[in-house]
């Protein structure tokens, strides 16, 4: 039940960051796109992740770590 409440916590966190990087022009969508908040499958690589600035890469012709960066600033900015 915890981890679901994180999985929550942190699915609200990205999608306050990807309405802040839409509000400041940081990146373009019509939408708000669905965000999907998982386990890796190798636990070196965190706890949760999720594959929005891959599948969003297209979508903006942004690179998807660029993506990632930006979102993360946004957040850091909170």
């Amino acid at each position: 039940m915890a981890t679901t409440l994180v999985r929550d916590r942190i699915q609200e966190m990205v999608a306050a960051a990807v309405q802040r990087a839409r509000q400041e022009g940081a990146i373009q969508l019509e939408s708000m796109p669905d965000i999907l908040v998982e386990r890796p499958g190798n636990p070196d690589h965190g706890d949760f992740a999720t594959s929005l600035p891959l599948r969003l890469a297209r979508a903006t012709r942004i690179n998807p770590l660029k993506l990632a960066e930006t979102l993360g600033a946004i957040r850091a900015l909170r």
